[in-house]
């Protein structure tokens, strides 16, 4: 809104100045205050919503839990045995930077709902849940369950490893043998 009023200054002024001809008058200083002040605005906009993440346009529903043997994704459960394929994305978070481009008046951070859980059963149906993450790590309190997934070949590695944040190959040998080591015992 703050662009329509300075660009619509900066047209009647030089509509003004090089149609009519005329020097500068006491309405185009008057233009100029409005145009000033529209912009003084939008920084003082940017400096408050600076620290301050997206509002959360729609609302979200229910909970999704993840058990050894099962997904509840609101009310409907999901069996290990009658899924074919998990597929989470977790790369947003609550208050995650996520930049901003030059001009835009919108808060540079994340709500963090920007998640997906892909559940594909055997029938070939797809359930698509979104979801809130509140800390870049609350997945990992479920590594025992994916890791679970994982060895039942619903969740692939490299999906595994992305959620978990392991991204150095010394780590992710040493994650590798850490489930090796689990299934031999």
């Amino acid at each position: 809104m703050l662009y329509p009023i300075i660009i619509s200054c900066i047209i009647i002024y030089f509509i003004r100045a090089e149609m009519f001809k005329t020097d500068f008058s006491s309405f185009d200083k008057f233009l100029a205050i409005i145009m000033v002040t529209a912009f003084c605005i939008g920084i003082l906009l940017q400096i408050f919503r600076f620290a301050k993440p997206d509002p959360l346009r729609g609302e979200l529903n229910g909970f999704i839990t993840f058990n050894m043997d099962e997904i509840i994704a609101d009310d409907s459960v999901f069996k290990l045995n009658e899924i074919n394929k998990i597929e989470i994305t977790n790369d947003d978070y609550y208050g995650k930077g996520k930049g901003n481009s030059k001009g835009s008046f919108n808060s540079n951070l994340s709500n963090g709902v920007d998640n997906q859980l892909i559940i594909t059963l055997k029938n070939g149906e797809n359930k698509t849940y979104n979801y809130e993450l509140y800390n870049p790590n609350d997945l990992q309190k479920v590594q025992d369950e994916l890791i679970n997934y994982n060895l039942k070949d619903k969740l692939d590695f490299p999906n595994l490893i992305n959620i978990l944040g392991i991204t150095k190959e010394s780590e992710i040998q040493e994650f590798k043998n850490k489930i090796q080591k689990s299934l031999s015992k």
